[in-house]
């Protein structure tokens, strides 16, 4: 008995050994993804040079808007929806993370991005700054994200879900007024529940909310420059 007792433990440390093999194989690599609001309808190509004005690539200048530039602030982005990893709702109160998915950057640093360039395309607005922008502005746009996250509750017919708050203010010597608000919301069906077909999913329906926001601040900054 006492002679089988070095090879018992000659296998059990082999044992052991191989086990912590497999504990150092290297987690897979992240996948890291941006957000793209594609244009609509905007046949040339636009630029934001350092002031945060838009430039025309073919070198035609926007013709000026009647009304006071429109500064677009940093998105703020409510929590937990502000990391870089992506978000799932799988439930009614429940939520998962993908740890192995993520923004490139913060998801507030992307959709601020998207949003100056969607608003750069539209010549009823006035000129739209850039929130590091140290041109004057009349006017400011804020933006809360509400939620942003991969709508999973139906497994066979997963979503990208983005909600919006913006409010628009109206900068005085005396203080600053509300000149409107709207929440808005958009979910965009994914071919697959997949990360790339999520972070393409993110820029349609981000793309769309920007496309009705437009609209509503073309409305509302005409009511603006009548009553100034």
């Amino acid at each position: 008995m006492q002679t089988h007792r070095p090879i018992a433990i000659i296998l059990l440390l082999l044992a052991l050994l191989s086990g912590c093999g497999n504990l150092s194989k290297p987690f897979p690599e992240k996948e890291r993804f941006g957000i793209s609001c594609s244009p609509t309808s905007h046949d040339d190509a636009l630029n934001v040079n350092q002031t945060g004005h838009a430039e025309v690539s073919s070198g035609t200048a926007r013709p000026p808007t009647p009304v006071l530039p429109l500064r677009v602030e940093r998105v703020r982005v409510a929590s937990p929806f502000d990391g870089r990893t992506f978000v799932h709702r799988v439930g009614e109160d429940q939520y998962t993370f993908d740890y192995y998915s993520e923004f490139v950057t913060g998801p507030d640093q992307l959709l601020t991005a998207c949003a100056v360039a969607r608003l750069l395309q539209n010549a009823d607005l006035p000129m739209t700054l850039a929130p590091q922008s140290s041109a004057d502005a009349g006017y400011r746009l804020e933006t809360n994200i509400l939620h942003l996250y991969a709508d999973d509750r139906v497994p066979s017919k997963p979503q990208a879900s983005i909600a919006a708050h913006f409010l628009l203010l109206q900068d005085f010597k005396d203080g600053t007024r509300v000149a409107g608000q709207w929440t808005l919301t958009e979910s965009e069906p994914l071919p697959a529940a997949n990360p790339k077909d999520l972070a393409a999913g993110y820029g349609k329906a981000f793309g769309r909310i920007l496309d009705r926001l437009t609209d509503e601040l073309i409305a509302a900054l005409q009511v603006q420059d009548k009553l100034n």
